[in-house]
């Protein structure tokens, strides 16, 4: 998707970071802890304040999913 498009006042930073948070692929996706030392929140980035994360296994994550298999699951 274009973000920079669809929102053409945000910063290159935000727009970096929206597309690596949004990344449908999870072994692409941008880590919880890559996330909070991202450029996007050098400003308020306190790592005395922060939670290191943990990993989290999401089953979905790693099935391989036809579209009209995910449609029948939302209905």
């Amino acid at each position: 998707m274009d973000y920079k498009a669809r929102f053409p006042y945000a910063s290159k930073e935000a727009i970096d970071l929206l597309d690596r948070i949004l990344t449908f692929n999870p072994y692409f996706r941008i880590s919880v802890d890559d996330a909070l030392h991202h450029e996007f929140f050098k400003s308020i980035h306190n790592p005395s304040l922060e939670v290191s994360s943990c990993e989290v296994d999401l089953e979905f994550d790693h099935v391989e999913v036809e579209k009209t298999m995910s449609r029948e699951k939302i209905r």
